[in-house]
């Protein structure tokens, strides 16, 4: 059954189409759907930043990271690996509707996205490019549940892809961190940055240490005084 209507007066599609109009179709339909920062949307009024406009960001600051790593000779990363990644990460998750907090997130439910995810690639004739890049985040964590074909996946990412795994955790945190600057720089609101602060630095810090051009490019002592002054005042806990 499709997961969109089908006008009476239209003919099935042809096989070769359907598993690519499908994925087409439901990022641009389920994804904005999915409102993310729900706590301080709901109670802080931030902006509204659904999963579509957040893979979006993700695309143009993946591909400004792999430029500017490259243009100053620190790193010469995938291209094609990591803009799939970013860019189909939340898929699974707009698959069933919701967002959940980094902080409350488990395997079983990054199980149950990488599932939604499968059943809405898996008939793409290069599915394998796509359940590669799909991975690429859960490489740190490999979790146990996953199956053993996503799980010899992670292992072979682990070892031949190791910068596009940190960079693709540096990416994801820089631009939680871009949001919660937004809202600071925007409408004075101290409480997202403090808490988006507190937990991407100690990841940022860490990542620094091995990403090599991380510290010099992006995570710059600069910015990181700049948060340090701006969060001031600012409650570190999510919104109730």
């Amino acid at each position: 059954m499709s997961f969109y209507p089908i006008h009476e007066s239209a003919l099935p599609l042809p096989e070769t189409l359907r598993p690519l109009f499908d994925v087409w179709l439901s990022g641009q339909t389920m994804m904005p759907e999915v409102v993310r920062w729900g706590p301080y949307h709901e109670l802080q009024h931030t902006r509204r930043q659904d999963d579509l406009q957040h893979s979006y960001s993700l695309v143009v600051f993946t591909m400004n990271f792999i430029d500017q790593l490259d243009l100053h000779l620190y790193l010469k990363l995938e291209p094609k690996l990591l803009l799939r990644a970013v860019t189909f990460h939340d898929h699974g998750e707009a698959e069933l509707k919701r967002d959940i907090l980094l902080s409350n997130k488990s395997d079983a439910e990054d199980l149950r996205e990488y599932l939604a995810f499968v059943i809405r690639f898996g008939g793409l004739k290069r599915f394998d490019l796509y359940h590669k890049a799909f991975l690429l985040q859960f490489v740190p964590k490999r979790p146990a549940n996953f199956p053993p074909e996503a799980q010899a996946i992670m292992d072979q990412l682990a070892e031949e892809k190791r910068y596009e795994v940190l960079s693709f955790q540096a990416i994801e945190n820089l631009d939680y961190l871009l949001y919660a600057i937004e809202q600071r720089v925007t409408m004075g609101n101290r409480d997202c940055l403090a808490q988006v602060f507190m937990n991407t630095k100690p990841k940022l810090d860490a990542l620094s240490q091995v990403l090599p051009g991380l510290k010099q490019e992006f995570w710059t002592p600069g910015l990181i005084t700049w948060c340090e002054e701006m969060v001031k005042g600012g409650n570190t806990e999510v919104p109730k």
